[in-house]
Protein backbone atom coordinates (compact mmCIF):
# COMPACT_ATOMS: atom_id res chain seq x y z
CA UNK A 1 0.00 0.00 0.00
CA UNK A 2 1.35 3.11 -1.09
CA UNK A 3 1.78 6.07 1.82
CA UNK A 4 3.44 9.25 0.30
CA UNK A 5 5.00 11.92 2.97
CA UNK A 6 6.21 15.41 2.73
CA UNK A 7 9.34 14.06 4.48
CA UNK A 8 10.45 12.29 1.45
CA UNK A 9 10.22 15.15 -1.14
CA UNK A 10 7.37 17.93 -2.10
CA UNK A 11 6.55 20.21 -4.99
CA UNK A 12 6.57 23.97 -4.09
CA UNK A 13 4.15 25.60 -5.99
CA UNK A 14 2.54 29.01 -5.96
CA UNK A 15 -1.22 29.37 -5.45
CA UNK A 16 -1.71 31.99 -8.24
CA UNK A 17 0.70 29.20 -11.03
CA UNK A 18 -1.44 26.16 -9.42
CA UNK A 19 -4.88 27.64 -9.89
CA UNK A 20 -4.06 29.15 -13.52
CA UNK A 21 -2.89 24.99 -14.43
CA UNK A 22 -6.09 24.25 -13.09
CA UNK A 23 -7.57 26.35 -15.64
CA UNK A 24 -6.71 25.66 -19.07
CA UNK A 25 -6.98 22.35 -20.88
CA UNK A 26 -3.73 20.36 -21.41
CA UNK A 27 -4.40 17.30 -22.72
CA UNK A 28 -3.53 13.88 -21.15
CA UNK A 29 0.06 13.47 -22.59
CA UNK A 30 0.91 16.73 -23.11
CA UNK A 31 -0.19 16.89 -19.27
CA UNK A 32 1.78 13.58 -18.17
CA UNK A 33 5.17 15.70 -20.15
CA UNK A 34 4.34 18.93 -18.33
CA UNK A 35 4.13 17.62 -14.81
CA UNK A 36 7.32 15.83 -15.00
CA UNK A 37 9.25 18.87 -16.16
CA UNK A 38 7.74 20.49 -12.72
CA UNK A 39 9.30 17.76 -10.81
CA UNK A 40 12.85 18.07 -12.52
CA UNK A 41 12.70 21.58 -11.95
CA UNK A 42 10.44 22.77 -8.98
CA UNK A 43 10.89 19.18 -7.31
CA UNK A 44 14.20 20.29 -6.78
CA UNK A 45 13.91 24.22 -6.26
CA UNK A 46 15.25 24.92 -9.65
CA UNK A 47 14.43 27.09 -12.04
CA UNK A 48 14.96 24.81 -15.15
CA UNK A 49 16.87 21.97 -15.47
CA UNK A 50 18.55 19.81 -18.77
CA UNK A 51 16.09 16.97 -19.19
CA UNK A 52 17.02 13.87 -21.79
CA UNK A 53 13.98 12.39 -23.71
CA UNK A 54 15.28 8.40 -21.75
CA UNK A 55 14.25 10.45 -18.63
CA UNK A 56 11.20 11.20 -20.41
CA UNK A 57 10.55 7.86 -21.59
CA UNK A 58 11.76 6.00 -18.22
CA UNK A 59 9.65 8.74 -15.87
CA UNK A 60 6.09 8.66 -18.22
CA UNK A 61 5.92 5.28 -20.01
CA UNK A 62 5.43 7.12 -23.46
CA UNK A 63 7.38 6.80 -26.70
CA UNK A 64 10.17 9.15 -28.21
CA UNK A 65 8.03 10.52 -30.71
CA UNK A 66 5.51 11.06 -28.47
CA UNK A 67 6.80 12.75 -26.20
CA UNK A 68 8.63 14.95 -28.91
CA UNK A 69 4.99 15.37 -30.13
CA UNK A 70 3.54 16.37 -26.92
CA UNK A 71 6.70 19.06 -26.12
CA UNK A 72 5.76 20.68 -29.39
CA UNK A 73 2.38 20.87 -28.15
CA UNK A 74 3.43 22.48 -25.16
CA UNK A 75 5.43 25.22 -26.61
CA UNK A 76 3.17 26.24 -29.11
CA UNK A 77 0.40 26.55 -25.90
CA UNK A 78 3.41 28.68 -24.36
CA UNK A 79 3.42 26.55 -21.19
CA UNK A 80 7.33 25.83 -21.22
CA UNK A 81 10.26 27.22 -22.49
CA UNK A 82 12.79 24.52 -24.00
CA UNK A 83 17.06 26.03 -24.36
CA UNK A 84 19.69 23.81 -26.74
CA UNK A 85 22.14 22.32 -25.00
CA UNK A 86 25.05 20.05 -25.87
CA UNK A 87 24.38 17.34 -23.57
CA UNK A 88 20.43 17.73 -23.35
CA UNK A 89 17.56 20.46 -23.76
CA UNK A 90 16.95 22.40 -21.24
CA UNK A 91 13.19 23.06 -19.95
CA UNK A 92 11.64 25.50 -17.73
CA UNK A 93 7.85 26.29 -17.04
CA UNK A 94 6.90 29.68 -18.09
CA UNK A 95 5.36 31.36 -15.00
CA UNK A 96 3.47 34.40 -17.08
CA UNK A 97 0.28 32.36 -17.24
CA UNK A 98 -1.42 35.68 -18.98
CA UNK A 99 0.88 34.48 -22.27
CA UNK A 100 -0.57 30.68 -22.07
CA UNK A 101 -2.28 29.77 -25.16
CA UNK A 102 -5.33 27.54 -24.52
CA UNK A 103 -6.61 24.77 -27.08
CA UNK A 104 -9.86 25.23 -28.65
CA UNK A 105 -12.47 23.48 -26.69
CA UNK A 106 -14.20 20.81 -28.17
CA UNK A 107 -18.15 20.81 -29.30
CA UNK A 108 -20.05 18.53 -28.78
CA UNK A 109 -22.80 17.90 -30.53
CA UNK A 110 -26.41 16.10 -28.62
CA UNK A 111 -27.14 12.52 -29.90
CA UNK A 112 -29.93 11.55 -31.56
CA UNK A 113 -32.39 9.52 -30.19
CA UNK A 114 -33.40 6.47 -31.96
CA UNK A 115 -36.43 3.94 -31.07
CA UNK A 116 -35.36 0.43 -31.62
CA UNK A 117 -38.30 -2.44 -32.00
CA UNK A 118 -36.97 -5.73 -30.85
CA UNK A 119 -37.58 -8.72 -33.29
CA UNK A 120 -37.63 -12.47 -32.71
CA UNK A 121 -34.79 -13.87 -34.85
CA UNK A 122 -33.78 -10.51 -35.78
CA UNK A 123 -30.85 -11.03 -38.81
CA UNK A 124 -27.76 -9.77 -38.44
CA UNK A 125 -26.97 -6.41 -39.39
CA UNK A 126 -25.37 -5.95 -43.24
CA UNK A 127 -21.74 -5.19 -43.10
CA UNK A 128 -21.24 -1.61 -43.98
CA UNK A 129 -19.22 -0.14 -46.61
CA UNK A 130 -15.21 0.76 -45.37
CA UNK A 131 -12.33 2.40 -46.99
CA UNK A 132 -10.42 -0.65 -47.78
CA UNK A 133 -13.77 -2.30 -49.12
CA UNK A 134 -14.70 0.10 -51.35
CA UNK A 135 -10.89 0.49 -52.65
CA UNK A 136 -10.78 -3.28 -53.08
CA UNK A 137 -14.25 -3.37 -55.23
CA UNK A 138 -13.31 -0.24 -57.42
CA UNK A 139 -9.42 -2.15 -57.84
CA UNK A 140 -11.09 -5.43 -59.19
CA UNK A 141 -13.66 -3.78 -61.32
CA UNK A 142 -10.46 -1.94 -63.11
CA UNK A 143 -8.35 -4.40 -63.47
CA UNK A 144 -9.18 -5.68 -67.28
CA UNK A 145 -8.92 -8.91 -68.58
CA UNK A 146 -7.35 -9.53 -72.67
CA UNK A 147 -9.12 -12.15 -74.35
CA UNK A 148 -6.99 -15.33 -75.58
CA UNK A 149 -8.15 -13.79 -79.50
CA UNK A 150 -6.73 -10.48 -79.42
CA UNK A 151 -4.17 -8.77 -80.18
CA UNK A 152 -2.77 -8.05 -77.09
CA UNK A 153 -2.46 -11.92 -76.27
CA UNK A 154 -1.46 -12.83 -80.02
CA UNK A 155 1.29 -10.84 -79.87
CA UNK A 156 2.56 -11.49 -76.04
CA UNK A 157 2.71 -14.91 -76.64
CA UNK A 158 4.43 -14.48 -79.99
CA UNK A 159 7.23 -12.55 -78.19
CA UNK A 160 7.23 -15.39 -75.35
CA UNK A 161 7.41 -18.27 -77.94
CA UNK A 162 10.26 -17.12 -79.63
CA UNK A 163 11.92 -16.81 -76.66
CA UNK A 164 11.14 -20.77 -75.15
CA UNK A 165 12.60 -21.64 -78.40
CA UNK A 166 15.67 -20.15 -77.58
CA UNK A 167 15.55 -20.70 -73.69
CA UNK A 168 12.88 -23.18 -72.27
CA UNK A 169 13.85 -23.01 -69.18
CA UNK A 170 12.48 -18.93 -69.54
CA UNK A 171 10.59 -18.17 -66.64
CA UNK A 172 7.09 -17.44 -68.37
CA UNK A 173 5.90 -14.46 -67.07
CA UNK A 174 2.07 -12.76 -66.00
CA UNK A 175 0.72 -12.65 -69.92
CA UNK A 176 -2.02 -10.61 -68.90
CA UNK A 177 0.86 -7.81 -67.38
CA UNK A 178 2.70 -8.20 -71.35
CA UNK A 179 -0.75 -7.63 -72.82
CA UNK A 180 -0.82 -4.34 -71.10
CA UNK A 181 2.58 -3.11 -72.07
CA UNK A 182 0.82 -4.50 -76.11
CA UNK A 183 -2.46 -2.58 -75.57
CA UNK A 184 -0.23 0.86 -74.55
CA UNK A 185 1.35 0.24 -77.67
CA UNK A 186 -1.72 -0.10 -79.66
CA UNK A 187 -3.93 2.31 -77.87
CA UNK A 188 -1.66 5.08 -76.94
CA UNK A 189 1.80 4.69 -79.35
CA UNK A 190 -0.62 4.29 -82.10
CA UNK A 191 1.32 1.28 -83.42
CA UNK A 192 0.16 -1.02 -86.12
CA UNK A 193 -0.02 -4.79 -84.99
CA UNK A 194 1.16 -5.94 -87.77
CA UNK A 195 4.33 -4.08 -87.80
CA UNK A 196 4.42 -4.92 -84.21
CA UNK A 197 4.45 -8.90 -85.00
CA UNK A 198 7.19 -8.28 -87.75
CA UNK A 199 9.15 -6.37 -85.19
CA UNK A 200 8.56 -8.92 -83.19
CA UNK A 201 9.89 -11.56 -85.55
CA UNK A 202 12.99 -9.26 -86.54
CA UNK A 203 14.28 -8.47 -83.14
CA UNK A 204 14.36 -12.40 -81.97
CA UNK A 205 15.84 -13.38 -85.42
CA UNK A 206 18.48 -10.81 -84.58
CA UNK A 207 21.84 -11.82 -82.97
CA UNK A 208 21.76 -8.58 -81.07
CA UNK A 209 18.39 -7.71 -80.15
CA UNK A 210 16.97 -10.98 -79.31
CA UNK A 211 18.81 -10.86 -75.83
CA UNK A 212 17.93 -7.53 -74.88
CA UNK A 213 14.31 -7.62 -76.18
CA UNK A 214 12.56 -9.92 -73.34
CA UNK A 215 9.43 -8.55 -72.42
CA UNK A 216 7.04 -6.51 -74.28
CA UNK A 217 7.69 -3.58 -71.63
CA UNK A 218 11.09 -3.49 -73.38
CA UNK A 219 9.94 -3.76 -76.77
CA UNK A 220 7.73 -0.44 -75.91
CA UNK A 221 10.62 1.12 -74.79
CA UNK A 222 13.15 0.39 -77.97
CA UNK A 223 10.28 -0.26 -80.51
CA UNK A 224 11.63 3.12 -82.75
CA UNK A 225 14.72 2.04 -82.82
CA UNK A 226 14.02 -1.52 -83.68
CA UNK A 227 12.16 -0.08 -86.41
CA UNK A 228 14.51 2.04 -87.71
CA UNK A 229 17.30 -1.03 -87.63
CA UNK A 230 14.64 -3.27 -89.09
CA UNK A 231 14.17 -0.82 -91.78
CA UNK A 232 18.17 -0.09 -92.75
CA UNK A 233 19.05 -4.10 -92.72
CA UNK A 234 15.74 -4.34 -95.15
CA UNK A 235 17.12 -1.75 -97.30
CA UNK A 236 20.65 -3.22 -97.42
CA UNK A 237 19.97 -6.75 -98.48
CA UNK A 238 17.44 -5.23 -101.48
CA UNK A 239 20.44 -3.22 -102.52
CA UNK A 240 22.41 -6.01 -102.27
CA UNK A 241 19.77 -8.53 -104.41
CA UNK A 242 20.06 -6.24 -107.16
CA UNK A 243 23.48 -6.63 -109.41
CA UNK A 244 23.77 -4.54 -112.55
CA UNK A 245 23.79 -6.70 -115.61
CA UNK A 246 26.36 -6.06 -119.01
CA UNK A 247 23.68 -4.16 -120.67
CA UNK A 248 23.32 -1.62 -117.65
CA UNK A 249 26.84 -1.10 -116.97
CA UNK A 250 27.91 -1.15 -120.79
CA UNK A 251 30.55 -3.23 -119.37
CA UNK A 252 32.10 -6.74 -121.41
CA UNK A 253 30.64 -9.54 -118.69
CA UNK A 254 33.80 -11.59 -117.49
CA UNK A 255 32.23 -14.55 -119.36
CA UNK A 256 32.43 -13.33 -122.67
CA UNK A 257 35.86 -14.32 -123.88
CA UNK A 258 35.23 -17.83 -122.50
CA UNK A 259 34.37 -20.56 -124.82
CA UNK A 260 31.30 -22.43 -124.57
CA UNK A 261 32.00 -25.99 -125.54
CA UNK A 262 29.49 -28.04 -126.89
CA UNK A 263 29.96 -31.71 -127.33
CA UNK A 264 27.95 -33.67 -129.85
CA UNK A 265 28.73 -37.55 -130.36
CA UNK A 266 27.97 -39.04 -133.30
CA UNK A 267 27.58 -42.19 -134.21
CA UNK A 268 31.57 -41.70 -135.33
CA UNK A 269 32.60 -40.52 -131.69
CA UNK A 270 33.75 -36.99 -133.06
CA UNK A 271 33.21 -33.68 -131.48
CA UNK A 272 32.69 -29.92 -131.78
CA UNK A 273 33.69 -27.38 -130.03
CA UNK A 274 31.57 -24.18 -131.05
Amino acid sequence: MANPQCENGYIRFASELWEAICRIRIPGEARQVFDFIARKTYGFNKKEDAISLSQFVNATGMRKPDICQELKRLKSMNLITQKANEIANIYSINKNFQSWKPLPKKQTFPKKQMTITQKANESLPKKLPTIDNIQKTLLQKTIKTYCPNSDEVRLSELLLNKILERRPTYKKPNIQNWCKDTDKMIRIDKRNPVEIEKIINWCQNDSFWQNNILSMDKLRKQYDQLALKMEEKSYGQAGRSKQPTTQETGKPSKYANLECEIINTDDTGTTETV
